[in-house]
C-alpha cells in the first residue's frame, strides 16, 4: 500500500529541510510555501536583558544581539548558532514550552521579542505575570497567498493528500479559509506542531 501523502504548508525558508526529514522517515511530502517573507526596516534595538526569537526567519545576519538569545526551538537555535549569536536557553519548539520550561530558569527582566508580522502575542501576558516585560519588534512581514496554486488545488480536490502540517495560528486561519472551508471532507487532516495550537 502506498504511503499517505503529506502537504507541507509553511514558510519558504524551512520547507526543503522539512521535506528531507519526511523523506528520511519514509513519508511522501509535497511542499507548499503559502507565506513568503519580506524583511522590514528596523528601529533602533535596545540591548534589554534578553532577545527572544520565535522563528528562523527572525534570525537575520543584519542583527547582532548584544545579549543572550532565547530560541523557541532547536531549528531556531541552529540558525542562531550559525550566525554566532549567544544563546541563553532553547525551548522545545513552542511559546508554551518557553513559558513553562525556559522563563522559570531566568532572572526576570526585559525581553526583546523579534518576530514576524502578523504576530501572536498570547504568551506576553503570561510572561508579564512571571515578572518579565516583553517588547515586540517586527523584523519581517509574512505575506500569505490569496489562493492555492492550481496543481495543489487539483490534488486536494481529488483527495490526494492525507495530512497537512499546521505550524502557527495564522497558518491555521489561512488553511481554514483556503482549504478546509472549500474542500470539506476531501481536505487533508491537520497535524499541528503543538497541543496548544491544536
Amino acid at each position: 500500500m502506498a504511503a499517505p501523502m503529506w502537504l507541507l504548508a509553511g514558510l519558504s525558508d524551512d520547507l526543503p529541510q522539512r521535506q528531507r526529514q519526511f523523506a528520511a522517515a519514509g513519508l511522501v511530502a509535497a511542499p507548499h510555501a503559502h507565506a513568503p517573507q519580506h524583511e522590514r526596516p528596523l528601529p533602533p534595538l535596545p540591548a534589554d536583558n534578553y532577545w527572544q526569537v520565535n522563528s528562523r526567519a527572525a534570525v537575520q545576519p543584519r542583527l547582532t544581539p548584544p545579549v543572550p538569545v532565547l530560541a523557541v526551538g532547536p531549528a531556531t537555535a541552529r540558525a542562531a548558532r550559525a550566525l554566532g549569536w549567544p544563546l541563553a536557553k532553547v525551548a522545545a519548539g513552542s511559546s508554551a514550552s518557553l513559558l513553562a520550561d525556559v522563563l522559570p530558569q531566568l532572572r526576570p527582566g526585559v525581553v526583546l521579542h523579534l518576530h514576524g508580522q502578523p504576530v501572536q502575542q498570547g504568551w506576553y501576558a503570561a510572561a508579564t505575570e512571571r515578572g518579565f516585560q516583553v517588547q515586540g519588534v517586527a523584523v519581517y512581514n509574512t505575506v500569505y497567498r490569496q489562493d492555492l496554486p492550481s496543481d495543489i488545488a487539483e490534488k486536494i480536490a481529488a483527495g490526494a493528500y492525507r495530512y497537512v502540517t499546521v505550524r502557527s495560528a495564522a497558518a491555521a486561519a489561512w488553511l481554514q479559509q483556503h482549504v478546509f472551508a472549500v474542500y470539506g471532507p476531501r481536505s487533508p487532516r491537520p497535524v499541528c506542531i503543538s497541543q496548544n495550537l491544536a
